[in-house]
């Protein structure tokens, strides 16, 4: 006998499935939607920042670019800073960026799923590289 979801002794039943797949459905989609894109992007939450970072999900390197005007040209051009001292590659695994929620930051966060390690990465101008603290746990 087919289940009616609008008899109400099935309606909760038939929510709890329909919110079982949805949620399967989801997961499914996000561990293929990493392994098709080698890179994540995101933006540190600093309204004074034009900053922009790249991630590759799989070895964990990180670098960030900016945007910067050119004197006496009306348009600007994208700036990359190579990854430095703790933004290399850190091995295979599965890595994501975090932006936190402080307005005046400048820098993300890379995690690592596999373990739990985390790094706060930022441009360093002076050096002009993309840096990161040591990983984490």
């Amino acid at each position: 006998m087919p289940i009616n979801p609008f008899r109400p002794a099935a309606t909760p039943r038939c929510f709890a499935l329909m919110a079982a797949a949805g949620a399967a459905a989801l997961a499914l989609s996000a561990a293929a939607h990493a392994q098709d894109n080698a890179y994540e992007f995101i933006a540190p939450p600093s309204k004074a920042s034009n900053a922009i970072y790249a991630l590759n999900n799989r070895t964990g390197e990180i670098r960030g670019c900016i945007y910067q005007r050119v004197e006496g040209q009306t348009i600007g051009e994208a700036v990359c800073y190579e990854s430095g001292s703790g933004a290399s590659a850190q091995g295979e695994g599965a890595y994501g960026l975090y932006a936190n929620n402080l307005e005046k930051e400048g820098g993300v966060i890379r995690v690592n799923f596999a373990t739990g390690a985390v790094a706060y990465c930022w441009i360093d101008f002076k050096g002009e590289q993309t840096v990161c603290t040591e990983q984490a746990e």
